[in-house]
């Protein structure tokens, strides 16, 4: 192989590798971003006085 195609994996490599733990930290925040806020509102749940939710009242003219 030559010298340049070898410089060019070399360089292809680690950029995947900056990449790969760019990624990484990328998810671990989002992980934790949806348990903050599955903490702070209690999760999904289901509120007893609506059940099936509600419509919007209608406004008449």
């Amino acid at each position: 192989m030559s010298t340049s195609l070898e410089r060019e994996l070399r360089d292809y490599k680690e950029l995947s590798a900056l990449l790969t733990e760019r990624l990484d930290r990328l998810q671990r925040a989002n992980e934790n971003a949806y348990i903050e806020a599955f903490e702070a509102h209690g999760g999904p749940h289901l509120c007893p006085g609506l059940p099936f939710g509600h419509q919007p009242e209608q406004v008449t003219s």
